[in-house]
């Protein structure tokens, strides 16, 4: 069992991909802030987005990538709830 998974590298800022990797590998934890981050935009709930946020791990700058191809940033995700 590991304890991270891989992302898109257009997850991560540049400078978190020194390497130039086309995917990069991130703690589980840092996937769970995320997809918490982004689902909680998408469904309109503005204080459970707010309470991720403040854990400091989420970076407004990047996109989110899902499965199927899509790239959206948060402040689209947060448009389309």
């Amino acid at each position: 069992s590991t304890c991270s998974v891989p992302w898109p590298s257009k997850m991560v800022p540049d400078t978190f991909n020194f390497k130039r990797e086309s995917t990069v590998r991130v703690c589980e934890t840092c996937d769970w802030v995320k997809e918490s981050f982004r689902r909680a935009l998408l469904k309109g709930k503005l204080e459970e987005a707010k309470d991720v946020y403040g854990c400091g791990n989420v970076n407004l700058r990047s996109i989110f990538a899902t499965s199927k191809g899509e790239s959206k940033f948060p402040v689209h995700c947060a448009a389309e709830s």
